[in-house]
């Protein structure tokens, strides 16, 4: 075994649940890399269905801004309440 990957193995075993915080450490918005996938799977999801359904005759402008909407309030959801 190297050096480096025994380096790792101890590094990672000696992490217990509540030295385990992936989460923004700043209490009004803890936002992790989680939180930040669902919001930026919204937004390409919510974009594509509002260019091809609700909104395909407005400017793309339009359908952008309702798109950053949606991820802004996934995000939130995903934030508080799960």
């Amino acid at each position: 075994m190297s050096r480096r990957s025994a380096r790792a193995t101890s590094t990672s075993s000696n992490a217990y649940g509540n030295q385990f915080f992936t989460d923004v450490p700043v209490t009004v918005f803890p936002v992790s890399w989680q939180d930040t996938g669902s919001g930026v799977f919204t937004v390409a999801a919510a974009s594509l269905g509002y260019e091809l359904g609700t909104l395909a005759g407005q400017p793309a402008r339009t359908s952008v801004r309702h798109a950053f909407l949606a991820a802004g309030a996934a995000m939130v959801v995903d934030i508080y309440l799960y």
